[in-house]
């Protein structure tokens, strides 16, 4: 079966907050999802909803408030991912007997990446999450490795000035997800 979204833009909607944290309102019994956009400092925030099974139903940018209508998705468990350039919001939903419920509410900090100096620092509010972090060449070798492990706020300093002329990626995983940077590195710079 087809699964069809209707998506209207709103500038303002007059409904109970679906999380304290999260600028998302709900309307339970009709089954929209309203992104209240200026709750966002970022210009555009990237909004994507899937099924549990990963199976991406919406993934777009978005600059306004905008409404998502599930009323014609099935009963089942879905996930709303909402992600600017600090975070990503996740939303547990579900789908009952006609009705769009919440299931809980977590957030993932993107790391913070500098150089400066020859130097890369890199500060991830971990939250106690498991985190690895990996530095790979442009062959995809791990040139370094750090499993971490209930720590709360990480703060590492890497020394760059060693390593070859070339493009290396900073790879940071943490709640199943990973995010990457592109490192270049001349012999007299290190650019992000």
């Amino acid at each position: 079966m087809k699964i069809l979204f209707l998506v209207v833009l709103v500038a303002a909607v007059n409904t109970g907050l679906f999380a304290a944290d999260l600028p998302v309102r709900i309307m339970a019994s009709s089954k929209l999802i309203i992104i209240e956009k200026d709750q966002w400092k970022a210009p555009s925030i990237e909004i994507t909803i899937s099924e549990a099974n990963g199976n991406v139903l919406v993934h777009e940018n978005i600059k306004k408030s905008t409404r998502y209508n599930l009323k014609h998705v099935p009963d089942g468990n879905y996930i709303l991912e909402i992600e600017d350039n600090q975070k990503v919001k996740i939303q547990q939903l579900a789908i009952q007997q006609g009705s769009l419920l919440s299931e809980g509410v977590s957030t993932i900090y993107k790391p913070v990446i500098r150089t400066q100096d020859g130097k890369l620092d890199l500060n991830l509010m971990a939250q106690g999450q498991d985190a690895v972090i990996t530095i790979r060449n442009s062959d995809n070798r791990a040139t370094f490795t750090e499993h971490i492990k209930n720590e709360v706020s990480v703060t590492r300093r890497f020394n760059l000035e060693e390593l070859e002329p070339g493009e290396y990626y900073i790879d940071v995983a943490i709640s199943g997800k990973t995010f990457t940077r592109l490192i270049s590195k001349s012999s007299n710079a290190i650019l992000l």
